[in-house]
């Protein structure tokens, strides 16, 4: 039993170590900010765990204007037990370029910071369109390396 014991205790070790001087010592960062701190997947304010970087804003910012109907619209009620089933902080309805519909649960508002889960891949996502429709990207399946000249790897080609 002992033996047993010290046994699994070195293999743990051992694993541990190899982990932490190995490439992927992100997997014991990502156990000590989430796991450790009693959440299995990240959370809303996991951000504050991790490095951030600064975006600096736009010297000449262009905020979104309000859309003639902004925020007369009632959110049914079927939306509404979603948002709060699903845990919802923000709510934001652009339509074509305007805000149509903001609204924030559980305290937050329009200067709470967050992670942004897919927020930034919608946001990837649009400016991918737009850098298409401009002709600044041929299509989808041009290869990134075409603008990242420095990416290396197995996977690049």
């Amino acid at each position: 039993m002992i033996r047993f014991f010290f046994t699994s205790l070195f293999i743990l070790l051992s694993l541990f170590s190899a982990l932490y001087i190995s490439d992927y010592d992100y997997f014991l960062n990502g156990i000590s900010k989430f796991y450790f701190k009693g959440h299995i997947t990240a959370y809303l304010t996991d951000y504050e765990s991790f490095d951030n970087r600064i975006i600096k804003t736009s010297k000449v910012p262009q905020p979104w204007q309000f859309h003639s109907m902004f925020n007369k619209y009632e959110i049914d009620s079927d939306l509404e037990a979603y948002h709060r089933k699903t845990r919802t902080v923000t709510f934001l309805v652009i339509k074509n370029d305007s805000l149509l519909y903001e609204k924030y649960y559980d305290g937050f508002n329009s200067n709470s910071k967050s992670n942004s889960f897919s927020m930034a891949k919608s946001i990837v996502s649009a400016l991918l369109g737009k850098a298409i429709q401009s002709g600044f990207i041929d299509n989808l399946d041009q290869p990134v390396i075409e603008f990242l000249s420095e990416l290396k790897g197995p996977y690049v080609g």
